[in-house]
């Protein structure tokens, strides 16, 4: 039988693997198949935090897989620092965060009508409308 903290820990870990984001899960920061730009981590994160500019940035709901990996590996905080992040940005003039959309699919849509563009998406989802900068 059970007693009550094997079972309180089976739920939080239940509830810890179903948060996470999928589990061997690649993604990929992409740009217009036409694109010629090249990126390191560190210029990706500073396009997305909005501290330089050059590109124009979209992300995926933080209710997404994609988003909650590129928000943790390539920014390096969690989605409450980053609208934290936001927020005081906003506050003090300093710009606005970038568009979100809901998935791979959005993403792909946003890079094909703004060439000038960069978001991420899965790996699987690359196809021929977007170039692969970075893998995360």
């Amino acid at each position: 039988m059970f007693n009550i903290r094997m079972k309180v820990w089976l739920l939080a870990l239940g509830v810890a693997v179903l948060s996470a984001p999928a589990f061997g899960q690649d993604y990929v920061v992409v740009v217009h198949s036409s694109s010629d730009v090249t990126v390191s981590k560190s210029d990706v994160a500073n396009l997305f935090l909005g501290k330089s500019k050059g590109a124009t940035p979209v992300m995926q709901a933080s209710s997404t897989p994609a988003g909650l990996a590129f928000v943790k590996a390539v920014l390096g905080m969690s989605w409450t620092q980053y609208r934290s992040h936001w927020s005081k940005r906003m506050f003090s003039g300093k710009g606005y965060p970038p568009e979100r959309v809901k998935s791979d699919a959005d993403v792909k849509a946003f890079l094909a009508k703004n060439k000038n563009a960069i978001g991420y998406v899965s790996a699987k989802s690359v196809d021929g409308t977007v170039k692969v900068i970075l893998k995360f």
